[in-house]
């Protein structure tokens, strides 16, 4: 039995990954099914600087469930800020109230706007003007278009098969792509401006989410000096073990992760580590180890059953350094809370 699920459970990973591409002008609209229960369209930038300024932006459109957003910042001797009260309704594309994001250049260049207060450590509403331009270094990786990593079909076949299974599987077939690049521009606290130009990674997904259902997840993403980018995802559910996904991205060539280093090893001391090694093998056979060290961090809960530790991450690999963001996702239902750790790392 063990081996007839196997076969089934690789004809369904092959199956799920599409033979032609969405088209790239499609895949960068903003996409909605009132049909689908929990359908989620998820677009999110980041900005990092070796000088220690840090930024996330994140926009979530769903048919059920909390209004969704994130927007926080780090400005090195003026503080962080964090938009906690976004008003308005939807607008066009990608627009929630003041905040917007607008595709100057599909696949290639985007602009993030936002006008209005937001909020510093002390609790007092500062007025904010953001006009941020990200440019791509490399084209976007669709995940749908990535060779697999081995591990997605041993968990499928390792899972309890049943109607209520299939009916949650769907939830891992989602549409997901990412692109490195930087991200530059201005931002004005209380009328004083300050210039950024930071390395970014933007991600944009869209398919059934619900947190609930998310047991526990890792996202380690960046751009490297030298203009490679990188992705080493974990996720696993609670009606599914861990899955993994990833590549290696290097003047458009993209080789997908085949196996990477377990949740559990990355946790085996600490369930969110400072500093680590991740030791990963691509489908071109090459072996390589990503170094993280964990600098700051931004934290969010996700409609009061996930937390999430957004760890602000510098990395080396092959000697080469880079910046960027590795995400530590928890279902308090199973692993401590975010808070109940944090003084593990920060």
């Amino acid at each position: 039995m063990g081996m007839i699920k196997t076969f089934f459970a690789k004809k369904m990973v092959a199956k799920g990954k599409q033979k032609r591409p969405m088209p790239i002008e499609l895949l960068e609209q903003r996409h909605s099914d009132l049909s689908v229960e929990n359908f989620n369209d998820s677009s999110y930038f980041n900005g990092r600087s070796f000088d220690g300024s840090s930024f996330v932006v994140r926009m979530a459109f769903r048919n059920s469930g909390k209004k969704e957003w994130w927007f926080k910042l780090h400005l090195p001797k003026k503080g962080r800020f964090e938009l906690t009260d976004l008003r308005g309704s939807y607008g066009e594309q990608f627009q929630q109230g003041n905040l917007q994001y607008k595709c100057i250049h599909i696949g290639k260049k985007w602009q993030i706007l936002y006008d209005g207060p937001l909020e510093d450590e002390a609790g007092k509403a500062r007025q904010a003007k953001i006009d941020l331009t990200f440019e791509a270094v490399n084209n976007i990786v669709d995940f749908k278009q990535v060779k697999p990593a081995t591990i997605i079909h041993q968990s499928i076949a390792a899972a309890s098969w049943d109607k209520a299974f299939f009916k949650k599987l769907k939830e891992i077939s989602k549409q997901h792509y990412e692109q490195a690049g930087f991200l530059k521009g201005t931002i004005e606290i209380d009328g004083e401006l300050t210039r950024v130009d930071w390395h970014s990674v933007r991600d944009h997904s869209f398919g059934v989410r619900k947190w609930g259902n998310w047991k526990r997840h890792i996202w380690i993403g960046g751009l490297l000096t030298d203009k490679r980018a990188f992705n080493i995802s974990g996720i696993s559910y609670d009606f599914l073990g861990e899955l993994q996904a990833g590549f290696l991205q290097n003047d458009n060539k993209t080789i997908g992760l085949k196996s990477s280093l377990l949740m559990s090893e990355i946790s085996s001391k600490a369930l969110i580590p400072k500093t680590f090694a991740v030791p990963f093998t691509l489908h071109d056979g090459t072996t390589k180890t990503m170094h993280v060290k964990i600098v700051d961090a931004f934290m969010f809960e996700m409609d009061d059953n996930y937390q999430i530790f957004e760890g602000l991450a510098e990395y080396e690999l092959d000697g080469v350094k880079g910046l960027g963001v590795t995400e530590f996702g928890f279902n308090p239902k199973f692993y401590p809370t975010i808070k109940q750790v944090m003084g593990q790392v920060l």
